[in-house]
């Protein structure tokens, strides 16, 4: 009798194991389904959202239009911009499920091959051995010939390649189910697309091929203004998907890769322009011109939401100028006065007379400049201080810019998050490019009062060989 149940159990084993592994297949295609239906269904609504929102009016990175471009200019900017965006969303609506994404499948466009492919190892490689500095695009500038500007899309094609091989690497140091989000997933295929474009470039050996070349690096310009956007909204989604940390870590190096990026892109394209002697460089660059242009468009958004708003009061540095890039400068400085003039407009009444100004204080040297903004606006919070330079906070309530952290009591918090607010990157996108070459921006909160903050730029031409290109 015991050897006929010990011989019962053994025919019932292997019944078992294929019950099991039919339960568990029939399991994970039940949730690969599912998935694949909400993401679906998520991605419409959300790009349909995307499309129509005036989130992606704002031009972000070099090609943002100056705080000087006229009315006609910057509506002709924002539709540009919104047709990039729906582009893009009826790319997204019709791109591979996310099975096709990360398959082996070749001839999904764009180029869909596994997630974890080791292709790019040697792309990667490459960019991490050749370093380029600030001399060096400076020496440039100086060369003569028919072939300069050749010989310019040739070394910028190979090293775009290498740099956005490495964002793509780093994209699948992250967990699938991150880059399965919709918003990165987009930003993912726009690398993507952007290496694979590269890569089918012929070479670059008449004035033709680089006409063409400099054409499509104004569409990568111009396609990629809304990546800061899409990665901002779904590294919100995916804060609970993975370390906030390593989500952090993974912010900071796409924002100064992107920065580098962008940087080479408008410097060809400004001297095949032939945009001033230096390209993006301005030898003469006057900050004071820079804060009073940058502080009349920022007054006008201002006035718009709190119907005032408060005065610029410059204490020194009136004819000081120095080498940099225009375009750093400006995205710094709206940033710190947005944060100034909502918190001083927010935290006084109405019936309040006069809002105390915000006092700029310009101090130069022969190898920095250092601008100090002091404002009344209430300082920041000790609770919230520690998380104000994080891309990605841990709290969803806290994922905004440091405008939403000082004391309200007019009730305009919401008006504040719709309006000037946008998923927190403001102070660390800002920092991000005061840092890019060697600066800093400090903030000193006294919370009740208002807060000091301090950028200090190096001077691009004296310390151009020693400054990298990240």
């Amino acid at each position: 009798m015991l050897c006929g149940s010990l011989v019962l159990q053994q025919q019932r084993q292997p019944l078992r194991c294929i019950a099991a592994a039919a339960k568990a297949k029939a399991t994970e295609t039940l949730f690969r389904n599912t998935a694949r239906c909400i993401a679906a269904e998520r991605s419409r609504a959300t790009y349909a959202t995307l499309a129509n929102s005036s989130m992606f009016n704002s031009s972000i990175g070099i090609g943002r239009q100056p705080a000087t471009t006229t009315a006609a200019t910057s509506a002709s900017s924002s539709a540009a911009g919104r047709v990039s965006v729906r582009r893009y969303a009826a790319h997204v609506s019709s791109s591979p499920t996310e099975e096709d994404l990360f398959s082996n499948n070749h001839t999904q466009p764009p180029s869909v091959r596994a997630f974890y492919d080791t292709s790019l190892d040697a792309a990667v490689a490459k960019a991490k051995e050749s370093t380029l500095t600030v001399g060096d695009l400076f020496r440039f500038c100086h060369l003569r010939g028919s072939s300069k500007f050749i010989r310019g899309a040739q070394f910028l094609k190979e090293s775009l390649t290498g740099r956005i091989a490495q964002r793509l690497h780093d994209f699948h140091q992250l967990p699938l189910i991150v880059v399965s989000n919709p918003y990165l997933k987009t930003v993912y295929c726009m690398y993507w697309s952007a290496f694979e474009q590269l890569k089918a470039l012929p070479p670059i050996t008449k004035e033709q091929d680089e006409r063409m070349f400099t054409e499509l690096m104004k569409q990568f310009m111009d396609d990629h203004r809304v990546v800061i956007d899409l990665l901002g909204k779904g590294c919100s989604e995916c804060r609970h998907m993975i370390a906030v940390d390593k989500l952090n870590q993974f912010i900071e190096r796409t924002v100064s890769s992107r920065i580098g990026i962008r940087l080479l892109i408008s410097q060809q394209i400004a001297l095949y322009n032939k945009e001033g002697q230096h390209g993006v460089f301005e030898l003469k660059l006057s900050p004071k011109e820079v804060i009073e242009s940058c502080a009349s468009t920022v007054a006008s958004e201002c006035r718009a939401i709190y119907g005032r708003c408060p005065t610029i009061e410059f204490k020194s540095g009136h004819n000081v100028k120095f080498a940099f890039i225009r375009h750093h400068l400006e995205h710094i400085v709206t940033e710190l006065l947005k944060n100034s003039f909502v918190s001083s407009s927010a935290r006084y009444s109405i019936a309040d007379t006069a809002l105390p100004p915000v006092e700029v204080t310009i101090c130069g040297n022969e190898e920095d400049v250092i601008i100090r903004f002091s404002d009344q606006g209430g300082g920041i919070s000790n609770r919230i201080r520690p998380d104000i330079w994080r891309f990605v906070r841990k709290s969803p309530l806290d994922d905004f810019d440091f405008v939403e952290m000082t004391e309200d009591p007019r009730g305009l918090r919401e008006s504040r998050r719709s309006h000037q607010a946008g998923f927190g990157f403001g102070l660390p996108m800002s920092r991000a490019y005061a840092e890019y070459f060697g600066g800093e921006l400090t903030v000193i909160s006294m919370h009740g009062l208002g807060c000091d903050v301090f950028l200090r730029l190096q001077c691009l031409d004296i310390n151009q060989d020693r400054l990298v290109v990240h």
